[in-house]
This record gives structure tokens, C-alpha cells and sequence, in this order.
């Protein structure tokens, strides 16, 4: 037989394989496409193949690829049937579990909420200040309550200066609203407190009246075990505070207490990595809140983790969790060397002259990061005036970062881990960020004061470093989550002014200072209340009164013919630019010629007039914050309520410009661009002085 012949018969006998315990009439015939390619690429190869043959076997071994391809078809359909009863079996035992659940009594679901807890010794190592309080009762007070402070247990202030604003602005503020169940007059407390000035602010509580109540509030130990770590009583608890104060054990380097309050305040998924090494979580296991508490409920709560300082052992606890645990290695994105340095590494030995904050301009923002020396760092990035940026503009113009650092090889490398972001549905809060926007490169300059990279940008020493309470976000203890310490104050300001032909500086009425987001820091603490009113301007003989109405997103603006002239007469024209045109009613009961209510700010002065009457004319000012100011006839303005910081004014008045005037604060030049200057808005009445000034044409 020839060689062609044997391979023509070899292709026709392409056999087939059958599974083990099955059969061919079982349906499970598999064809040995092995072979058959086999056999293929062996005809191709063959040189004794004539060309005239070719067509004959291309057909055969398509005609055997399909048979092929059917049975495989087959088998695959009957294997389907088989795995689709499986899946409706499955289907069929999970919907009993689910009725069986739902169907089982809710006691027998109790028991399965957890909650994390501060320990007492890391309440006292965190704070500066510890005050033993009481709550009494003041009729001037926001809910009739306030705290007495009785003693400073760790304190160099003085009591009658206790900082009483500052209670208001986390949860402990709540116990003093009359529907807390904590809302006792004569209870007592242990009040402790971070910062100094205006950043100072309460940062935990324990009640002594009622230890028990709330975990929040509790004298936990984290010495102990179990349910013994709870103390009950005050008189044990302030031993214990007390104590703790005498060891006087700083918190580690590079810690932030504010930053190191998320690891039991937060989802692990969340945590804010940088400059929060101080503290660790022990696995309690606290069963004490699954009994009923001194007011007869029961939190169906479990306590664990339990924050403790780094120096705790872990003693009873199940386990612990440090900051080397929170974080692998992946996810800080340091390499070998380096991540061991973060997790085991003694902070003193790191020697590098980075350590400090820089600050560098790049294309539409200026980057303030402080490096520290566990290689973890936090930034703040702020937007140029008169930049592009719809990121930093959303976020009011200031983003807040964390991080980690390392320079290899003359390399400066920096990558984010966490940034502050609004929510729609929350405030401010630390979420991941997958965008890397900082700057990195090789550094090809340095000295003491400043350091260059390759592609030009360069960083020069900053005084004041990046601090998370610098920057509001949601706290574990805050109740207002954009609250820290003295966020709002009321100054007054006095202007006067000189221009060409008036050497002598005179006092500057109706002069507008209108409050700018873009610019400026986000806004600390609550926002203002939301209380919308009916303002009326009058119309008179001499014009409007008052010249420039001021309006808030919300209120209702009226105006009220008083003067000699006939009702009927007027005509105002108010052209909007971001509200409604209507505003004339012929329904409205005389005086009244005019009312709008006003749903959006305005960019500007709007300028109100009479089409009958050229002599009438006056201002309207809307804002959706209410931070603005009208000085009075002797040039004096009140600030009310406005945020503390450096923040960004626009200066309008309805008789003269600013473009080319200079600003004097105290003495001090300001940093103006246009009409828009910077101003340190403290707590204390502040002098402009404005030179300069130019009649509008």
C-alpha cells in the first residue's frame, strides 16, 4: 500500500475515546481530535501528496471536523442539562435558609453588633487638658445645660476660661440637649481636651455618673480582661485617670492623635495613612453592653477593638493589630526595604533632611507636604487664584492628603493613600484615591532651605506644618463633622479710605465685603442655620433705604413705597442674573410694590431702579452663605459669624473701584489681586486702611 493510501486510511479510522463508565450509546461519544490533527499535519507534511488530491482530503477532513463539532455539541448540551438541575437545586435550599432566617425570633438574632471603643489610657495620653465638670443648669446656655468645670486634673489654665464654646461642636454636646438621656443636672464628667488657641477642642469624655451607659463615654482599661477592663466607679476611675497623667508618657513620634482616633472610628478600608503611629487595637471581647445599663437599655453590643496607646501589652486580649498590621505592604506601595522601616523601624534613625514641610507651585496649585520620619507624610494642595481646577474648586478649593514617602537612589517618590472628599450623601470624609497628582522625580538640588527636581519644580522650607486638624473631615468624636474648636468669631472692622486729592483717610460707608469660597479654606463647623426671612427695603423721596439690601438663598425681598410720590408712579426693574425676573405682583396690597423670594446668590451688586424715576436707585447683595458686610456711615462693619482663617473677600462698592488700590490690615499689607484681597479673619476687631481708590466712571 502506498504511502497516500495508509494516511487516507489512517484518516478514516480517526477513533474515538469514551470516559470512563460511560458508553457511546450513553450519549457521551468524544471524538480524539488529537488524532485527527495528528493525521492532518502529517498529509501537509507528506511530499508524495499529489496536488490534484488535495481537494479530495481538504473535503474529508472538513467533513470530519464538523462530525467532530456536533458531538461535541452534544455532550456539552447533556453536561448543561445536568449542571442546570444542580443550579436550581441550589436555587431551591437558599431560599429555605432565607425563610428560615427571616422566620427566626429577632432575641435570637441579638447579639450581633460590634462597636470599637478609646481606652482610658489612650484618652488621657491624647489629650493636653483633663477637666473634672459638672453639669448645671444656665438659663443663657444653648440647651439650658451647660459644664461647670470643678478641677483640672492636667491643665495650665485657668478655670474661668474653660473653653465652653468648643463642647458645643462634638458628641458631648449632645448630652446636654434635653431629650439625652445624659441631659442631668449635677452629673459629673471628665472632660479631656487637645490644642491651644484657636484649634483647641474636646476630644473625649467619660461620664462618672454613669459609666456604664454608653461605651462612648466609658473608663475602659486596657489593662484587664474582658468585662473587668469596664471601671464602674468614679471614685476608681479618677484614681486611674490620675495615674496615667503621673506617668506622663508622650505619645510616639510622628503621632497624630487626630489621624490615629480612625482606626476605631472607621472601616479598616478607610483609615488614613500618615503620621498616626501611636496607637494599636486589642481584640476585648466586652460583653458588658448586652446587659441592660443604668437607664434600662440594652445595646445588644459587642466592644471589640479596644484603641489602646502602642505601649499596652496585649496582656488577656485575643490578639492586637498595629499599624503594621492595618496596612500590607501593597497597599502603602513601599518596597521591601522601606516597608520595613514602616512597620518595625525606630523614627529617630531615619536622618534624612527632608523631614520637615516644603511647599512647591505647580501648574494651577500650591502643594504644602510635611515628610515625617516614618515615612508617611500629609499634604494640603490649594488652588491658585484665578486658576482652572473643577476638582479643587468642588472641594472648596483646599484638598486635604496622606501618604508615604522614600527617596531611592536620589529619587523622590511620593504616593497618596487617602484623601478628604465630599460625599453627596455624607460630609467630608477620608476615601481612597486612585489619582496620583503629586509630583515625583530625581532630586538634582538641595539645600537647607529648598530642593529642586529634574522637570524644574522646586520646594522651598515651609514654617507651619500640614495637621489634620487644620483641614475638617468627619472625626470619630466630632458631631459636626467639619467642627475644630473656634471655628466662627464676630469682628468688627472699621475701613477708611484715601484718593487722589484726598490725602486725609475718611471713613468708607456702603462698602460691600462679600465672603468668597474659591480661595478660601472649607468653612469649620456647622454651616449657618437656615432661617429664611422677609426683608423689606423702603422707597422714599430720598431713594432706597438702606442704599444696599443684604439677602440670603432663601429670603423673601420686598420693597414698600413710603415717600410722596404716587404708588402707581413706580416701576422697578431689578434685573436678576441668577434668580426669577417676576417680582412685580398687581396683587400686592399697597404700600408693597415689589416681592421675590430670592432661591441662588448673585455674582454682584444688583442694581435696583425706577423707570419713571431717574433719582431712585439702590442695591441688592445675595449670598447662599450669608458671610457679607455693609460698613455703616462711620465706615465700622460687623463680621458676624464669620470662619476664622485666612479667607478670600471682594471688595464692591457701588460709587468706586479697587482694581489698582492697596489694602493695610493692622498695618500690614495685604495680598490682593483685583478687587479680591486675603484676610486673616481672627478674633479680634480688625483696622483696613485703603489707599488708592478710584471713582467708577
Amino acid at each position: 500500500m502506498s504511502t497516500l493510501a495508509k494516511l487516507r486510511e489512517e484518516s478514516r479510522s480517526t477513533a474515538f475515546i469514551t470516559p470512563i463508565g460511560s458508553s457511546v450509546d450513553a450519549g457521551w461519544p468524544i471524538p480524539d481530535f488529537r488524532a485527527w490533527t495528528a493525521t492532518r499535519q502529517r498529509l501537509d507534511r507528506s511530499p508524495l501528496v499529489e496536488w490534484n488530491e488535495m481537494p479530495e482530503k481538504r473535503i474529508q477532513l472538513r467533513t470530519q471536523r464538523k462530525v467532530w463539532r456536533v458531538q461535541q455539541i452534544q455532550a456539552s448540551k447533556r453536561g448543561w442539562s445536568i449542571m442546570n438541575r444542580n443550579i436550581q437545586t441550589r436555587i431551591v435550599l437558599a431560599l429555605i435558609c432565607w425563610f428560615s432566617w427571616m422566620s427566626v425570633a429577632k432575641k435570637c438574632r441579638a447579639d450581633l453588633y460590634t462597636a470599637a471603643a478609646a481606652s482610658l489610657e489612650w484618652k488621657v495620653d491624647s489629650a493636653d487638658e483633663v477637666y473634672l465638670a459638672e453639669i448645671v443648669e444656665d438659663a443663657d446656655a444653648k440647651h439650658g445645660l451647660r459644664f461647670q468645670p470643678l478641677e483640672a486634673l492636667m491643665s495650665n489654665r485657668e478655670l474661668n476660661i474653660f473653653p465652653h464654646a468648643t463642647v458645643h461642636q462634638c458628641r458631648l454636646g449632645g448630652c446636654l440637649d434635653s431629650r439625652s438621656q445624659f441631659a442631668v443636672a449635677g452629673s459629673r464628667w471628665l472632660i479631656f481636651v487637645r490644642g491651644e488657641g484657636e484649634q483647641i477642642r474636646v476630644s473625649n469624655a467619660i461620664s462618672l455618673t454613669h459609666p456604664t451607659a454608653d461605651w462612648t463615654y466609658a473608663a475602659i482599661s486596657g489593662f484587664g480582661k474582658g468585662d473587668e477592663r469596664v471601671l464602674t466607679k468614679s471614685e476608681e476611675i479618677i484614681d486611674r485617670v490620675k495615674q496615667r497623667i503621673a506617668v506622663d508618657r508622650p505619645l510616639p513620634m510622628d503621632c497624630d492623635p487626630d489621624l490615629t482616633d480612625h482606626l476605631y472610628g472607621k472601616r479598616l478600608s478607610e483609615i488614613p495613612l500618615g503620621a498616626w503611629m501611636g496607637g494599636k487595637l486589642l481584640h476585648v471581647d466586652i460583653m458588658r453592653w448586652d446587659d441592660p445599663n443604668e437607664f434600662g437599655f440594652d445595646h445588644d453590643t459587642l466592644v471589640s477593638p479596644l484603641l489602646v496607646p502602642i505601649d499596652v501589652p496585649q496582656g488577656e486580649a485575643s490578639g492586637q493589630r498595629s499599624v503594621a498590621d492595618v496596612h500590607e505592604t501593597e497597599l502603602i506601595f513601599l518596597n521591601g526595604s522601606s516597608s520595613e522601616f514602616f512597620r518595625h523601624g525606630q523614627p529617630e534613625q531615619n536622618k534624612s533632611s527632608l523631614i520637615g514641610t516644603w511647599q512647591c507651585e505647580l501648574l494651577d496649585r500650591v502643594l504644602t507636604i510635611t515628610f515625617h520620619h516614618r515615612l508617611t507624610c500629609l499634604y494640603s494642595m490649594e488652588i491658585k487664584d484665578q486658576a482652572d481646577s473643577d476638582y479643587l474648586a468642588s472641594n472648596g478649593g483646599t484638598v486635604f492628603g496622606a501618604g508615604t514617602w522614600t527617596v531611592d537612589g536620589g529619587f523622590l517618590n511620593l504616593r497618596k493613600n487617602r484623601r478628604v472628599e465630599g460625599r453627596w450623601h455624607r460630609g467630608r470624609s477620608w476615601m481612597r484615591h486612585g489619582e496620583d497628582d503629586l509630583p515625583r522625580g530625581r532630586i538634582v538640588s538641595k539645600s537647607d532651605t529648598e530642593f529642586q527636581l529634574a522637570d524644574g519644580t522646586k520646594f522651598v522650607r515651609h514654617n507651619e506644618p500640614v495637621t489634620a486638624y487644620g483641614h475638617p473631615h468627619e472625626h470619630p468624636w466630632y458631631l459636626i463633622s467639619e467642627g475644630w474648636g473656634l471655628h466662627r468669631v464676630s469682628p468688627t472692622v472699621e475701613i477708611t479710605f484715601t484718593m487722589a486729592g484726598q490725602p486725609e483717610p475718611k471713613p468708607l460707608n456702603d462698602l460691600v465685603l462679600m465672603w468668597r469660597q474659591r480661595g478660601s479654606p472649607p468653612i469649620q463647623g456647622p454651616p449657618r442655620p437656615e432661617r429664611p426671612r422677609t426683608v423689606r427695603t423702603l422707597l422714599g423721596d430720598q431713594g432706597f433705604e438702606p442704599r444696599i439690601t443684604v439677602l440670603r438663598a432663601g429670603d423673601t425681598f420686598e420693597i414698600e413705597a413710603t415717600g410722596s410720590r404716587p404708588i402707581i408712579d413706580h416701576n422697578i426693574n431689578l434685573a436678576w442674573f441668577n434668580n426669577s425676573q417676576r417680582g412685580f405682583d398687581p396683587s400686592l396690597e399697597p404700600p408693597l410694590i415689589y416681592q421675590e423670594t430670592v432661591a441662588r446668590g448673585e455674582p454682584g451688586l444688583m442694581h435696583i431702579e425706577c423707570n419713571i424715576h431717574d433719582d431712585e436707585h439702590g442695591y441688592v447683595a445675595v449670598t447662599e452663605h450669608g458671610n457679607i458686610a455693609v460698613t455703616n456711615n462711620e465706615g465700622y462693619a460687623r463680621l458676624t459669624d464669620w470662619p476664622i482663617g485666612r479667607q478670600r473677600l471682594v471688595l464692591t462698592h457701588p460709587d468706586y473701584h479697587f482694581r489698582d488700590a492697596e489694602v493695610w490690615a493692622d498695618g500690614e499689607k495685604l495680598e490682593k489681586k483685583g478687587a479680591a484681597l486675603f484676610l486673616e479673619i481672627r478674633d479680634a476687631n480688625i483696622e483696613l486702611r485703603i489707599t488708592g481708590v478710584k471713582r467708577n466712571e
